[in-house]
C-alpha cells in the first residue's frame, strides 16, 4: 500500500512539474517580447493574421471541449434511452465507450489550443487586461481539474478525486464563459 501511495505522490508532483514547464515555455514569449510589442506603432498585418488565427483557436477549443463535457451527461442519458430503445443499446455503449477513450486525449488537445490561443492573442494585441486574466484564471482552475483528473484516473476508488475534477472544471467553464463574453463585447 505504501509503495502505490509514494507512486501517486510521484506522478502528481511529476505532472505538476510538466504542466509547470509548460506553463513557464508558453509564458517565457509573453514575458519577453510583451513590452517591445506593445510599444509597436502602426498597423501590421501579422497582428490580424496572429489575432485571426488566435480568435479560431479560442473557438476550436472551446467545439472540441464539448467532447469530454459530454461525457457526463451521456453517462445519464444512455441508461435512460437503453431502458426504452433495447436496438440503440450496442451503439450507444460504443458511443459512450469512444468517449470515455477520447476524454482525456481531447482534455489535453483543448489545455494546449486554449494556451496557444492566448499566446497568440498577446502577441497579437500586446496587452494582457481584465479579459486576459479572466481566461488565465479559466485556464488554470482547468488545468489543476485535469490534474485531480489524471489522478483519478490512477485510482479509480478516490471518488472525491473525482469530485474536484468536476466541480473545478465546472467553475473553469463558467469563467470561460465570463471571459467569452466579455471578450466579445470589446
Amino acid at each position: 500500500m505504501m509503495k502505490t501511495y509514494r507512486l501517486e505522490v510521484y506522478s502528481i508532483k511529476k505532472s505538476t512539474l510538466y504542466i509547470f514547464a509548460i506553463c513557464i515555455i508558453l509564458l517565457t514569449p509573453m514575458i519577453v517580447f510583451g513590452d517591445v510589442h506593445s510599444g509597436s506603432v502602426g498597423h501590421n498585418d501579422e497582428d490580424d493574421l496572429g489575432e485571426e488565427i488566435g480568435k479560431f483557436m479560442g473557438w476550436m477549443g472551446i467545439a472540441l471541449a464539448a467532447v469530454p463535457v459530454a461525457l457526463y451527461p451521456a453517462k445519464k442519458i444512455i441508461p435512460m434511452v437503453v431502458r426504452k430503445r433495447k436496438e440503440l443499446r450496442n451503439r450507444l455503449v460504443s458511443l459512450l465507450a469512444a468517449l470515455r477513450k477520447l476524454h482525456m486525449p481531447i482534455g489535453i488537445t483543448v489545455f494546449s489550443i486554449v494556451a496557444w490561443h492566448g499566446v497568440l492573442l498577446f502577441w497579437s494585441e500586446g496587452e494582457f487586461g481584465l479579459v486576459e486574466w479572466i481566461g488565465t484564471i479559466s485556464l488554470v482552475a482547468a488545468v489543476i481539474g485535469g490534474m485531480f483528473g489524471a489522478s483519478y484516473m490512477k485510482r479509480r476508488k478516490a471518488k472525491p478525486l473525482r469530485d474536484i475534477h468536476i466541480g473545478l472544471l465546472t467553475a473553469a467553464i463558467m469563467i470561460a464563459a465570463v471571459h467569452v463574453l466579455l471578450a466579445c463585447n470589446s
